[in-house]
């Protein structure tokens, strides 16, 4: 085995290892395309199982592209903070067959695609666009809008008395907050979000429970209604002067250059899926249904509903609202042992780097108050979620809101999880509340 050092771009990497084969292959019983099995327990069994291994376990099965399954946090952490070595160009946001519709959005003009699909220098240009606004100062001063969305539907919510907490809650703030950030017509928001859900998790656990295939073509077909519907309002708004996002992508200079509609075009998509599922998947899955499956702890912040702001990081931990993550190596590198060539593609498991013995004390133990809390479920390193300040105010926001207003929640069915490997969360919450 020998050793040198790749240069990528003017950046210096890790040294490579240059290997002879070291391949661990996955469980024969364990398929990652198996979405219903991420229904049932967001697949951390499976993934444990991968984990034990001790490194990087190679997935070849039928259902789509073979890869790398990372598994450990350290890992991990060692892919996401190389985007030269470990490229995002070619990973279209995770491993899965590649979707004809992403292929048809790809930019003529050589941007490469939205954000989470460039590497630098070109990535940080594009982020540059929005992150002003979404920084940390500028997302402080959002909280009276955030709440003046939340308290509506939270009151609506009591009125109710019984209710799917994921889609009264967990889903139309989140969506509601983001939508009216891009300057989405109010009229359109409820059709938009619940395609925009099907390019993600194209069947329900129902319909998989019916025998319903899991096909590509579906989330296919909902992602190009996603694109022609921001096609067409992104056109009307580009002889406008809006001020919200999607004005903000179309106005915005990428290294100096401006870009046309059709580059902005799956930066809109993106901004779509970021701000509606993730933070869905963490107040639903990591926030409710973690809080009453662990009564304990939500005794603890109605005591103290000032831990909410270190309680919202377990949420999103324990939810892991993206299960994985993708990349492609630019060489062939050395990684937990495992030989990876140049080419191979790598899906970094996220929720199981967030259970990860070797990274958190107890993994395994929901703890509202965990204060060395370094998890993944932001990502880590170049892509580092851009929005990660408003989903944190809108988490904090809304079970503030919760806390104050109802004096007891209660589960009064079988939470649904949702048939995906790419994004967490449970699909429906059934619960009662009684009005504080």
């Amino acid at each position: 085995m020998g050793s040198h050092w790749l240069m990528c771009r003017n950046h210096f990497v890790l040294p490579l290892q240059v290997m002879t084969s070291n391949d661990v292959a996955a469980p024969d019983d364990v398929d990652l395309w198996d979405v219903g099995m991420f229904a049932q327990d967001d697949g951390l069994a499976a993934l444990a199982r991968f984990r034990d291994l001790g490194g990087p376990v190679w997935h070849d099965r039928s259902g789509g592209e073979a890869f790398w399954a990372v598994t450990h946090a350290e890992h991990a952490r060692t892919v996401l903070r190389q985007p030269l070595v470990f490229s995002s160009a070619t990973a279209n946001g995770g491993m899965m067959l590649r979707p004809t519709a992403f292929r048809a959005m790809e930019t003529p003009a050589g941007f490469g695609g939205p954000m989470i699909e460039v590497d630098p220098p070109l990535h940080a240009g594009q982020r540059q666009v929005l992150a002003p606004t979404l920084s940390r100062r500028s997302v402080a001063g959002f909280e009276a809008m955030v709440r003046s969305v939340a308290i509506p539907i939270l009151e609506e919510a009591t009125d109710l008395g019984e209710f799917d907490f994921t889609m009264q809650v967990a889903h139309r703030i989140p969506a509601a907050v983001t939508l009216s950030m891009m300057g989405v017509p109010t009229a359109d928001w409820d059709r938009l979000a619940e395609v925009q859900h099907r390019c993600l998790a194209a069947v329900t656990p129902a319909e998989l429970a019916a025998g319903k295939a899991v096909s590509g073509a579906d989330s296919d077909a909902a992602l190009v209604e996603v694109a022609t519907y921001f096609f067409g309002l992104l056109s009307e708004k580009a002889d406008r002067d809006d001020d919200d996002l999607l004005g903000m992508l179309l106005r915005g200079l990428v290294n100096g250059e401006p870009r046309s509609l059709v580059d902005v075009l799956p930066e809109a998509v993106l901004l779509l899926n970021g701000g509606l599922d993730t933070t869905r998947a963490a107040g639903s899955a990591g926030g409710m249904l973690g809080l009453l499956r662990h009564p304990d702890q939500l005794a603890r912040l109605r005591v103290d509903p000032s831990g909410i702001g270190v309680a919202v990081e377990e949420f999103v931990r324990w939810a892991s609202p993206i299960r994985h993550v993708a990349r492609t190596a630019m060489a062939d590198v050395e990684l937990g042992g495992a030989a990876i060539r140049e080419g191979d593609r790598i899906g970094v498991w996220l929720g199981a780097c967030n259970r990860d013995p070797a990274a958190f004390a107890d993994p395994d133990r929901y703890d509202t108050a965990r204060v060395a809390n370094p998890h993944l479920g932001f990502a880590f390193g170049e892509h580092f979620c851009l929005g990660i300040h408003l989903a944190r105010l809108i988490l904090r926001v809304t079970f503030d809101e919760v806390l104050a207003r109802w004096s007891n929640i209660e589960l009064t069915g079988e939470p649904q999880g949702v048939c995906s490997n790419f994004v967490g969360g449970v699909s429906s919450l059934p619960v009662r509340v009684t009005p504080a």
